[in-house]
């Protein structure tokens, strides 16, 4: 049988898959998985998950500031002390302004 006929007669997800990764790759996946449901966790979670070790690697050696980090990562000074697990440091006072 060939692949476009067995994909067609797939049910939904599977034919998803299969059309994603391929037959092989789907039935297998179906074989190892089949009548569960993984979980898949979105990948905006897993490239989060990344981009906070490697800025607590950059901390760690010693390169960059707190204030460099936010700039190259995109992140407020904030964010960045919460990713290293510090309490942000307070902004310096300001003057009151009186006219």
């Amino acid at each position: 049988m060939s692949d476009d006929k067995l994909i067609a007669r797939l049910p939904e997800v599977l034919r998803e898959l299969a059309e994603l990764c391929g037959v092989e790759n789907a039935l297998k996946i179906a074989k190892k998985f089949g009548g569960t449901r993984p979980y898949i966790p979105k990948l905006d979670d897993i490239l989060r998950e990344v981009r906070d070790a490697r800025i607590r690697e950059e901390y760690a050696s010693g390169k960059y500031t707190i204030e460099r980090m936010a700039t190259r990562h995109g992140l407020c000074i904030r964010q960045i002390s919460y990713i290293l697990g510090e309490e942000p440091r307070e902004a310096p006072p300001t003057l009151p302004l009186s006219f």
